[in-house]
């Protein structure tokens, strides 16, 4: 890599993420932030109907445009990526119209979900709506991105937790119920794809060169590998995320979904807001690195980072985690915290797997990708039928940790490896934080089993606040 690509890309890559992050970071303290009030006003178990319906719309969002849509960015020529986002659209508007009508066939046929009956079967016709709403955010999200119109996805971000966030507050102030938060979601994510969208569409459409149907199906057959390979390997990997919710309802109960909904979310929300924004532009500035040969330095740069930014909170997060979710949000949630230690291996594993895995997109590695995931897939579903044969919760979470935190792990080595990234590049940033991390966390346990709870998370507080400032010196001192 000649200095001066080196130097464009070290610009180029810290402006876009500081862009993103400074919206998602807006985005984010508007939506943390009211967590403290909204599960005061909202019972675990209308978290646990929020989060089935969610799961089912994230389970399905991979199929609904086989994946054409993450082909967008890589095109040299704009008519090229235009037809794949019209073709995407298309895909999608018929694909959600097929939901919505075995929506109401289900509901037609089935009375309630759950062993005890607990969620109205009702509650699937808002799939639709949500997958609809998510959909078009996507694909508006990805185009601008091609185009690297990073202050308009910022801007859509805060304007998606505004909106929710104002919703779904008025209505549990009101009457409290599992529509306050599905409606809140899908209104929040359908405001983000309008700001997008008059943004998107007419850049989409000012593409020169008019497209056709004949475009359109040439596109789909240069970038078929995507709907042959990534929609089942995206479609597992939903899977692996959302099969906890479905299992954990058929083992034990609503109000569990939602303690497991919430123990995961408080923790890895906070961190989609950094390695969220590294993945986006990281996809990007990828598949600009294949030809020239950087792209083995960016990833292990990137991989560094990812795991500078996880490992430690999370592992002294879940050592004060159920104080801490007591304090914040109630005693009713105590419970909550209790999930985080056996998970948090899983939890930072995911975070720092998730942006990686668009290595198999940028190299056209996707058997690769589909044949870990179906690993990831087998882990998760095996942990969590042993798990609930145990018929005890935290033996379930207990294994989903171990046994997801594996997998994940064999997912990050072999995305970085395919890549080209040494072996020794991979291990060294988890020697480096994993073990300062793990004597952090050792020694807020002990204090949390001898000292007041306003002690632990003082201690908690000032040695985040000494993470970060060691994080951030590095984090500019290793900038890609």
């Amino acid at each position: 890599m000649s200095p001066a690509h080196e130097t464009a890309n070290r610009a180029g890559m810290a402006r876009p993420v500081a862009v993103l992050a400074s919206g998602t970071t807006l985005a984010f303290a508007i939506g943390y932030v009211s967590k403290i009030l909204l599960l005061r006003l909202y019972a675990p178990a209308d978290f646990g109907v929020f989060d089935v319906v969610i799961a089912v719309a994230a389970t399905l969002l991979p199929v609904a445009s086989l994946r054409y849509e993450d082909a967008i960015v890589l095109p040299e020529d704009d008519g090229e990526a235009r037809d794949l986002f019209w073709l995407s659209a298309g895909l999608s508007l018929l694909f959600v119209g097929i939901v919505a009508i075995a929506a109401v066939v289900l509901v037609g046929s089935l009375d309630s979900l759950g062993p005890d009956g607990s969620i109205d079967a009702g509650w699937l016709l808002a799939v639709a709506p949500v997958l609809l709403a998510l959909r078009a955010s996507k694909l508006f999200e990805l185009w601008l991105i091609r185009r690297e119109r990073f202050g308009v996805v910022a801007g859509a971000n805060v304007t998606q937790a505004g909106v929710m966030t104002v919703l779904r507050v008025l209505k549990g102030l009101a009457s409290p119920a599992p529509d306050g938060l599905i409606g809140g979601f899908v209104a929040g994510h359908a405001a983000a794809a309008t700001v997008q969208g008059v943004r998107a569409v007419p850049d989409v459409l000012s593409v020169a060169g008019r497209t056709s149907r004949s475009r359109i199906a040439t596109a789909a057959r240069n970038y078929r590998r995507f709907a042959v390979y990534s929609t089942p390997a995206t479609l597992a990997a939903a899977l692996v995320t959302r099969l906890p919710y479905f299992l954990l309802l058929a083992w034990f109960s609503v109000e569990v979904v939602g303690w497991f909904g919430q123990a995961f979310n408080v923790v890895y929300v906070p961190l989609a807001l950094v390695t969220g924004a590294v993945g986006q532009v990281f996809f990007v500035r990828a598949a600009r690195s294949v030809d020239d040969g950087s792209l083995p330095r960016l990833a292990g740069s990137v991989h560094e980072r990812l795991v500078l930014a996880t490992v430690f909170p999370v592992a002294v997060t879940a050592a004060v985690a159920p104080d801490l979710f007591a304090v914040l949000f109630s005693e009713a949630w105590r419970t909550a915290g209790s999930f985080v230690l056996p998970l948090s291996g899983w939890i930072v594993l995911t975070a720092v797997g998730s942006p990686l895995t668009r290595l198999f997109d940028v190299l056209r590695r996707q058997p690769v990708d589909f044949a870990v995931t179906l690993l990831l897939l087998a882990a998760t579903a095996a942990a969590l039928v042993l798990g609930g044969l145990s018929g005890s919760v935290h033996t379930t979470l207990l294994l989903l940790g171990v046994l997801g935190a594996a997998a994940r792990a064999v997912q990050v080595v072999t995305a970085l490896r395919v890549a080209g990234v040494p072996a020794g590049n991979v291990s060294k940033p988890w020697i480096t934080w994993g073990i300062p991390a793990v004597a952090a966390s050792a020694l807020l346990h002990q204090l949390a089993a001898t000292a007041d709870p306003a002690w632990t998370l003082a201690a908690w507080a000032a040695l985040l606040v000494a993470w970060a400032t060691a994080a951030y010196h590095r984090w500019k001192s290793t900038e890609p």
